[in-house]
């Protein structure tokens, strides 16, 4: 068990992109569950992205059962991987977010949103390992992205790459692997503004 100085040194500790991103991830899945409210996660998103060290991101998770840096309910680190988890609810990334190399998916019955278009890759490569069943799985990519499927098993499901200019090989490259059970899969390019 750590020891208060013990604690308080990791406090001085800087965050990293991939620890904000755990905390948002942890608040995210609170507010799905009703432990915090949308005004409630609103406030300590904006707090954990400004945060700059641990001691910073640490009281944001006070009043929830996790434990950070560690893992939580919503969120496992391994590594240059991390792990979304849950269970109803959805899971959205969007804007500036930061794609680790590696993304494991589990989740059941709820809708995943992975919006990579304004995110910052920090890998020419993006592993999407899933185990998903009952929800549906949508991935919007950077025009000229390339996307591997083939190692996605699919079970009374559908696998649909939406894109009108999808490129063969280009990069960044996401790669999905693992099972899809009685859900969708869905590619898209970036949002387009509609002309009138």
């Amino acid at each position: 068990m750590a020891t208060e100085g013990e604690d308080t040194s990791r406090d001085l500790v800087r965050a990293s992109d991939l620890e904000r991103e755990q905390v948002l991830s942890i608040l995210q899945e609170a507010m799905a569950q009703g432990r915090i409210t949308a005004d409630e996660y609103s406030e300590r998103a904006g707090q954990a992205l400004a945060a700059r060290n641990l001691g910073e991101l640490r009281p944001l998770l006070a009043d929830l059962p996790v434990h950070f840096p560690a893992t939580g309910p919503g969120t496992a680190v391994s590594g240059e991987a991390v792990e979304w988890r849950g269970t109803f609810g959805s899971l959205s990334r969007r804007g500036g977010w930061t794609v680790p190399a590696r993304i494991r998916l589990h989740r059941r019955m709820g809708s995943i949103d992975l919006d990579f278009t304004d995110a910052h890759f920090t890998s020419a490569v993006v592993d999407i390992e899933m185990d998903v069943a009952w929800g549906s799985v949508e991935l919007r990519l950077p025009d000229g992205a390339g996307l591997v499927t083939d190692a996605v098993v699919v079970t009374g499901g559908s696998v649909e790459d939406k894109r009108r200019n999808a490129v063969a090989g280009g990069h960044p490259q996401v790669r999905l692997s693992g099972t899809l059970r009685w859900g969708s899969l869905e590619i898209r390019g970036p949002r387009r503004l509609r002309r009138r």
